[in-house]
């Protein structure tokens, strides 16, 4: 859903994550969801969407294929229906899904004989990747649930599309690529859940070493390591350059402790390589107890593409101080 959600530029949220999104609809990590619930539990009246419900067992002539085909292209309402306004609406993204993989990918591109999906997961394609051809018979083989005549279902957004130099990349940072490490004790890994954690995740201490925090699971201690791993996905039809800049923030952003990038370059519709990074938090952070921000700010060619914040919160390290005994 975050995928289709920041195409758009007057969308509840602004740029949002999955697990923003999932903290607001209280879903736990073992549960899918309907996309139409999704996005009302994150403040968006239902005439912005569309959610419609189809048969896959009438892939290729059935009415859905024709359906994605025209959001996808975009279209002229009076080319459409005489009688409309003459008013041009942009290409768009597809939410999908189906009741097969439970999970939700996107349509972004389509003709006559293919679907072009982001498939995150690979739940349904097979494989997590940007723009994966299918042809429509592939498509229906796996969307095709003996049990209901009604196993795929679309949501498209009626908002305004971003300008296209604002969509040419995105941020993945997937479950438990975000840990503290501690020498002594192990590590405590961040994990989504958006049930009972508001924040749509939570960190997860099986040593339990870490002491416990009521909203987060577990808090890191000054000093511990955290290691991050994150890519740059293009999302694009060529090859293009990018900036990803992480950082350790104050909660909200206002003081930046420790800041820095990478420079890469990700072939056209292409999930790109891994980064694996750290911070010393005892160089970075000030020993003092409380809430800190992991940012990430992705651009390309100087404009804003993503952007993901994370929170953690931590305690203070004590320090013993031995004096010399007076008496000797």
């Amino acid at each position: 859903m975050a995928m289709v959600w920041n195409f758009f530029n007057d969308l509840p949220g602004g740029i949002v994550s999955n697990w923003y999104l999932a903290g607001n609809h209280n879903q736990d990590r073992g549960s899918g969801t309907w996309p139409h619930s999704l996005a009302a539990d994150n403040f968006v009246p239902a005439s912005r969407y569309t959610h419609l419900r189809w048969d896959a067992d009438l892939i290729p002539s059935a009415p859905f294929t024709s359906y994605v085909k025209l959001v996808n292209r975009g279209f002229n309402l009076k080319d459409l229906i005489p009688f409309l306004p003459d008013i041009d609406i942009p290409p768009r993204p597809v939410e999908l899904g189906s009741t097969t993989t439970l999970h939700a990918f996107v349509s972004v591109g389509s003709d006559d004989n293919s679907i072009w999906l982001h498939d995150s997961s690979g739940a349904f394609t097979g494989t997590p990747g940007v723009a994966i051809q299918q042809t429509w018979a592939q498509f229906r083989t796996t969307a095709i649930d003996g049990t209901t005549s009604d196993e795929l279902y679309t949501l498209v957004f009626s908002s305004t599309p971003k300008p296209e130099n604002e969509r040419r990349g995105s941020i993945e940072i997937r479950d438990g690529q975000i840990s503290f490490a501690r020498p002594d004790v192990g590590q405590m890994t961040w994990k989504w859940d958006g049930d009972p954690y508001d924040r749509g995740y939570y960190y997860d201490d099986p040593s339990g070493g870490f002491a416990d925090h009521a909203e987060l699971g577990n808090s890191s201690r000054w000093g511990d390591t955290l290691n991050l791993s994150f890519q740059v996905d293009n999302v694009t039809a060529i090859e293009r350059n990018y900036t990803l800049i992480y950082r350790l923030t104050s909660d909200g952003g206002e003081t930046v402790y420790c800041s820095d990038s990478v420079n890469t370059t990700v072939a056209a519709y292409t999930r790109g390589s891994q980064f694996d990074r750290s911070f010393d938090t005892g160089n970075c952070l000030p020993n003092v107890a409380g809430y800190y921000n992991l940012q990430f700010w992705l651009y390309q060619n100087g404009v804003l593409q993503d952007a993901k914040i994370v929170e953690f919160h931590q305690t203070a390290a004590l320090f013993i101080i031995y004096l010399p005994d007076s008496r000797q």
